[in-house]
């Protein structure tokens, strides 16, 4: 999905939005930002202080879009969305779609507003090895237009672009080690850069099978959960219910947000976590009644 982190270092911070997750890097002026998405624009926001330079990385080197300031309603999907025979199609029409709504709207948000009823049905449609394409093919664009900042932010990193304190680079890291004068960082097309510091800002992982967490690799190897589809988030049926290694449901072990990627693909914006906490709710409240 992005470009990883990859050295265990003390001036490397992994989980920036976590508790304390930028401690312990106030001296820095020089600070590397793995990543160009929301996450980074939340880090710069936090990171931002004069005499400290900010650079972000990330394969595209591409900021999120942003939101208009006064929005326009959203315009439906075309219901031939819903019947087309696979990914190639889909996308002909999407992209088709996005330019008829810019053209007679002078907006392409409308458009990707207009899709979100309709993409989990959408995602659903798609084989295995069609979302593992899409991931590859069109989830850095999708998640620069779906997931926009607010106009106020964009204008204050695009000051901070023109005044040199923030610079936005495509690039891949592949190799960070220290040296005497900071983080040494290698980039895949043979650029160095010297840093005091680098922050994570490639988001939650996807891919269940590479997390450090504890809980999700005992699952797994157990075979009390299995990876979702196209190996993003955990398996689960329809009401967000934990699927076995063999497909069969977890008595009573169920899941929602981020884990639920590889079944909905919309799996981590607030209105799709509460959908998905009432059809919880509502199941478990059926269980209790029926007991």
């Amino acid at each position: 999905m992005g470009t990883r982190c990859p050295a265990p270092f003390p001036s490397i911070r992994r989980r920036p939005l976590a508790p304390g997750g930028l401690e312990r890097i106030d001296a820095a002026r020089s600070i590397l930002l793995v990543g160009t998405g929301l996450t980074m624009v939340d880090v710069v926001l936090a990171l931002d202080h004069p005499g400290r330079s900010l650079t972000a990385v990330s394969r595209t080197g591409r900021l999120p879009r942003a939101h208009r300031i006064t929005p326009a309603p959203p315009v439906a999907a075309p219901a031939e969305l819903e019947r087309c025979p696979d990914f190639a199609s889909m996308v002909t029409l999407l992209d088709a779609h996005i330019a008829r709504c810019r053209s007679e709207h002078g907006d392409w948000r409308p458009a990707i507003d207009g899709l979100r009823s309709a993409t989990a049905r959408l995602w659903q449609r798609l084989s295995d090895e069609e979302r593992t394409l899409a991931v590859r093919e069109r989830s850095s664009w999708w998640n620069r237009h779906r997931h926009r900042m607010a106009p106020q932010v964009e204008q204050r990193l695009g000051n901070m672009i023109n005044a040199g304190t923030l610079d936005v680079l495509p690039g891949e890291v592949r190799n960070a080690g220290e040296t005497p004068d900071g983080l040494r960082i290698e980039l895949q097309d043979g650029r160095v850069l010297v840093v005091d510091a680098v922050v994570n800002c490639t988001g939650q992982q996807s891919d269940m099978r590479s997390v450090a967490d504890p809980l999700i690799r005992s699952m797994l190897r157990t075979g009390i959960a299995r990876p979702g589809p196209a190996g993003l988030g955990l398996d689960t049926d329809a009401t967000g219910r934990i699927l076995d290694r063999d497909g069969h449901p977890a008595e009573g072990l169920y899941t929602l947000g981020a884990t639920r990627i590889g079944q909905l693909w919309e799996s981590t914006a607030i209105p799709e976590i509460r959908e998905q906490a009432a059809a919880v709710g509502a199941t478990l409240a059926d269980l209790l009644c029926s007991g």
